[in-house]
């Protein structure tokens, strides 16, 4: 790990490198920082960040605009100059993308919130900004459209996946080369024997995996959309035909092993992601007769775009599989959603649940009518329980702190950190990730280890301890642990090394890579998509009023396999399902794939 001491020993002697060292200095930057500026840009960094610091934006990894308008503004950068706004409405588009998963953004409302976050107050504010806007058009670094009379600006790449993925799901009613002349109705009836029977749909969705090139099947929690998976592997099977299967994330590709008692792969590992690109791309096509892809929900378009480009539709068949009732995916788009809604491609929702599917399911679909159902009467372990008596928050982290404590052993025989996860909708907070870590990790250490955790300030970080329950946030190639990875800590060596033991390695985790370390007794609902634990403690409080919705509840309840244990003040969870997420997501990927008017590349906006 580089430090600003390092840098100074390799550069000593010089005074030009002297002079260097002292200018960066003055803005306020990190070791790493100094570091990746110097390794970029070596003596010319005095100039660049003199004459366009906001070229580090884009050059170098870890700045945003936020840094770069602060060192522009020390080096005398107008307010209004041209390269401040042009970079101020590249970071919005960038932030609309990032943050609320959109894929264009509204050409009107990018001017009104560039000028607020921008402060220009100067009568003609509107004016320059819409002319620096046209000018990135014309550079391409953004890419123009009229959706519905209205100008809106996509990322050039966001442009390209969404125009692209159009195009190749143009082919997806077209006839399935390996059942081109077979008779579909009899193999399906042939196939379909024994205790459980297809349902009506069900069986449609099997049709159409046999009958077209790409078919789509989504559905709700206890819907068989695991059976249904399994008759169509059985069929391509008993032709001899080759089945791949995968999910976005490691933990949905195991549950898919189980449950089809095959192989399964993450879409990053099937398409041989190399930590910036996949590759396969387009040059060695995967070579399968289906492609059945789980969790379709947690696709976003980017993903989605990677995963077509890899498959030969003139041989492979794609069956996507997913939840529509599910929280959108943590990327930009959200392709399941605008495949339903276009009917683009043959698609079936699976809306009963089925016979076998048991209280736990038919609770969690009762989320989707805006009902949460109170604990079952009787004695012994149940698969659903409402605890809903907590107004105040204190009283909600004192239960948690008491499940952790001995009452999740003594009363349902669960192991606290290996069959439970409790799940909350944010980070920050009395009742977010952060704040609820702390307090499990102390009732753990103590109860379960003797250890005595002593209390980490608000905006500390803690520290690791052994047992300790951990989540990587970020891919890391060089350690081979990706984002999502949970795993335990075996050892803390006093030079500060963490060793962990994830699901199949045993990582030692050092210095700067100890930042995307992080306790995971608690997790929030977009963190633990994809994943599925015998016990879901799903928080629900009247203070995630605004985070909260029935999309979030339901996927948060759905990721138990056993057991859901809400826990809050009953205003949280009632208010939750009633509140239907209302933040529908800019793709224009749903309105080309309905055939509504939409004119790419349109003429440029006049002011």
């Amino acid at each position: 790990m580089e430090t600003i001491e390092n840098i100074r020993a390799a550069w000593r002697g010089n005074q030009t490198n002297n002079e260097v060292m002292a200018y960066l200095s003055a803005y306020d930057l990190t070791h790493h920082q100094v570091a990746t500026l110097i390794s970029t840009y070596g003596h010319d960094v005095v100039g660049i960040l003199k004459t366009n610091p906001y070229r580090i934006i884009e050059d170098v990894p870890g700045f945003g605009f936020k840094k770069a308008d602060e060192i522009a503004l020390k080096v005398g950068v107008a307010q209004d100059a041209d390269c401040r706004i042009e970079a101020a409405l590249r970071h919005k588009v960038r932030e609309e993308k990032e943050n609320a998963g959109h894929c264009y953004v509204d050409w009107e409302a990018l001017i009104e919130k560039t000028e607020k976050d921008l402060a220009l107050d100067a009568n003609d504010s509107e004016e320059r900004i819409d002319r620096c806007l046209t000018g990135l058009v014309e550079k391409g670094k953004l890419v123009q459209s009229s959706v519905h009379g209205r100008f809106v600006l996509s990322h050039p790449l966001i442009y390209q996946y969404e125009t692209e993925l159009r195009d190749m799901f143009h082919d997806a009613w077209k006839t399935n080369c390996h059942f081109e002349y077979e008779d579909i109705a009899s193999i399906i009836t042939e196939a379909d024997t024994g205790e459980h029977q297809l349902l009506a749909g069900q069986r449609q969705a099997v049709e159409y995996a046999l009958r077209h090139r790409i078919a789509l099947m989504s559905g709700g929690a206890g819907s068989g959309k695991t059976f249904t998976i399994r008759k169509v592997k059985e069929i391509y099977e008993e032709r001899r035909l080759a089945v791949t299967l995968c999910a976005p994330t490691g933990k949905a590709a195991k549950r898919m092993e189980q449950v089809t008692e095959m192989d399964a792969s993450t879409i990053h590992r099937l398409l041989g992601y190399q930590g910036k690109q996949f590759r396969r791309l387009d040059r060695d096509p995967i070579d399968t007769d289906i492609i059945i892809v789980d969790e379709f929900s947690m696709v976003d378009v980017e993903l989605a775009w990677a995963l077509f480009q890899c498959i030969d539709l003139e041989r492979t068949t794609v069956l996507l599989v997913g939840d529509h009732n599910q929280i959108e995916p943590v990327g930009p788009g959200n392709p399941l959603r605008d495949l339903i809604r276009s009917k683009a491609i043959p698609t079936v929702i699976l809306d009963e649940v089925v016979r076998q599917a048991g209280e736990l399911k038919e609770n969690c679909m009762a989320i989707l009518k805006g009902h949460v159902m109170p604990t079952p009467k009787g004695d012994g372990r149940k698969p659903w329980y409402s605890v809903e008596n907590f107004k105040q928050v204190t009283m909600v982290q004192e239960f948690l702190v008491s499940l952790y404590e001995g009452r999740l052993e003594r009363g349902l025989g669960l192991d606290p950190v290996k069959d439970a996860q409790i799940l909350t909708p944010q980070r920050k907070g009395p009742l977010g990730t952060i704040a609820l870590n702390k307090l499990i990790q102390s009732a753990v250490q103590k109860h379960h280890y003797g250890v005595i955790v002593p209390r980490v300030g608000e905006k500390q970080k803690p520290k690791f301890y052994r047992h300790d329950k951990v989540i990587q946030t970020r891919n890391n190639y060089d350690l081979g642990v990706m984002n999502g990875a949970v795993g335990t800590v075996l050892e803390v060596a006093s030079n500060g090394v963490v060793t962990v033991v994830f699901e199949d390695q045993t990582v030692s985790i050092a210095g700067k890579d100890l930042i995307n370390l992080e306790l995971a007794y608690v997790l929030t609902v977009h963190k633990a998509q994809g994943s599925e634990y015998p016990c879901a403690i799903v928080v629900a409080h009247e203070t995630h009023q605004f985070f909260n919705n029935q999309n979030l509840l339901y996927t948060a309840v759905t990721r138990a396999r056993k057991t859901v244990m809400l826990v809050g003040d009953g205003w949280g969870a009632k208010g939750a399902a009633q509140k239907r997420n209302v933040n529908k997501r800019q793709t224009l990927l749903g309105t080309l794939l309905a055939g509504e008017p939409v004119d790419l590349k349109g003429t440029a906006h006049a002011s």
